[in-house]
Order: structure tokens, then sequence, then C-alpha cells
């Protein structure tokens, strides 16, 4: 198979990241509807931090990921702000612009598309080699 279009591009993207986030939100004791939240753990300079869901009347364990090297809590926070919902939508992002790029070559020829170098840049990062 060629190399893929920058619209193939955007939604292979979109789609690897819609994969993940439904099989994250998939989960047993997934509560998707709720957001992640990070906290330091009771001994942060040794457990790092955790990254939980914010369950308000939760009367379980909502975590779901441990940062034990995280001692200032960004690697957390940072994970914790892509939690599945945040991820579809920049899915649904990514699939706008493939649409657009779609419109743009279908108007004015192949040779003349428009492409957002940042939304092909992401793309490619989340593709990785694929692409």
């Amino acid at each position: 198979m060629g190399a893929m279009t920058p619209a193939e591009r955007l939604r292979a993207a979109a789609e690897k990241i819609r994969e993940t986030a439904k099989a994250f939100a998939a989960q047993e004791g997934s509560v998707m509807d709720f957001p992640l939240a990070a906290i330091p753990t009771l001994d942060p300079d040794n457990n790092g931090w955790v990254v939980y869901y914010d369950y308000p009347d939760a009367d379980w364990d909502t975590t779901i990921a441990q940062t034990p090297y995280d001692y200032t809590g960004e690697g957390a926070r940072h994970i914790a702000l892509w939690s599945p919902p945040v991820a579809l939508a920049v899915a649904d992002l990514l699939d706008a612009q493939a649409r657009y790029v779609d419109d743009v070559a279908m108007m004015f020829g192949e040779a003349d598309h428009e492409t957002d170098d940042g939304a092909l840049a992401l793309a490619d990062l989340i593709l990785g080699a694929e692409s």
C-alpha cells in the first residue's frame, strides 16, 4: 500500500484515538461521564501521584493510574487532562479536518488541496511509524 493521503492520515489517527479511548472507557469500573483528576499520594516524595475518576459519591477506589516517580504531579495532571471525552473530541476535530481536506480537494483538484499542518502533525504523532 502506498503512502497515505493527508485525509487518510487524519482519519486513521482519529480512529486510533477512538479505539483507545473507548477501550479505556469500557474497562470494568469505568465511570466515563466523570472527569479525571490527579492528587498526590500520602507520601508524594516516595510514591508520586495518582490519577482517578472524580466521582463524587464513590465509596470505592476510583484510581486508574499511579505515577510513582512524578513527584510534582505534572505527569499525573497531564494524564488526567487526556480523559476519554477529551480524546474523543480531538478525534472529532481530526475527522472534521479530514472532511475539509476532502472538500477542498474535490472543489479545486488534488494538487491544490490545503491541509492544516498542526492537525497533520498531531495525526502523525498519534500514528507514529504507521503513517
